[in-house]
């Protein structure tokens, strides 16, 4: 066993990977790990050494294998070979790869290699672009005040009411807070911050179903 991953959003949702050949080298589960399926996919027979959910989406993964980083935009534990996995190199060779890491703080992806140094890839903040394919749209969340101590203000525009998620998290991607809640049109939320919340940078998170929208957000 080389790895394990929790996915941000589910603590029962985990991700399991394996270091060697003629294996079924990544599994995941979705109660807790009292079952696991093999998520496998067309990946090739190669060791994995480092698995990572997506830090906003939990049905994508990063491996870090033998031959690179590969990445898939829908893990799927219908059947063995239901995952469809596809190299991520660009700017990276097809090198030995022993981890990667995600840094919620700057939205950067930390790849190391054997041998060839560490590479980094970055989510772009205002538009939170994913490194791979992703049927959801993703945008800048305005928030205010920000720098906030109590509360913040989040506007909406909705044409019609929506059922919304919203959460608050920090940069290691614990939640202090989420809740389900329905919206009007053009409703602006008051947001309170967390108890918990001691100062520092947070991320909100606002997501209808098509689209989410994330902000940092320093609290005082």
């Amino acid at each position: 066993l080389s790895s394990i991953d929790i996915d941000p959003s589910d603590p029962q949702h985990l991700l399991i990977a394996f270091s060697n050949y003629g294996i079924e080298s990544v599994w995941e589960s979705t109660n807790g790990g009292a079952s696991w399926s093999s998520i496998q996919g067309d990946l090739p027979d190669f060791p994995v050494r480092w698995a990572i959910f997506h830090p906003l989406h939990g049905e994508q993964a990063f491996l870090a294998t033998e031959m690179g980083v590969w990445s898939t935009a829908q893990i799927d534990a219908s059947s063995r070979s239901a995952t469809a996995w596809v190299p991520d190199n660009e700017g990276l060779a097809n090198v030995r790869c022993d981890m990667i890491r995600y840094r919620v703080s700057d939205f950067t992806f930390v790849v190391a290699t054997h041998g060839r140094g560490l590479y980094t890839a970055t989510l772009q903040v205002d538009t939170m672009t994913t490194l791979v394919a992703d049927q959801s749209h993703e945008s800048f969340l305005p928030v205010w005040p920000n720098p906030a101590t109590d509360f913040v203000h989040i506007p909406t525009s909705f044409s019609s009411n929506r059922l919304i998620h919203l959460a608050f998290r920090n940069v290691e991607g614990r939640y202090l807070s989420k809740e389900k809640l329905q919206v009007s049109p053009g409703e602006i939320l008051r947001m309170p911050v967390p108890a918990a919340a001691i100062p520092g940078i947070y991320l909100i998170t606002l997501d209808d179903g098509q689209e989410v929208s994330t902000q940092k957000l320093l609290v005082n």
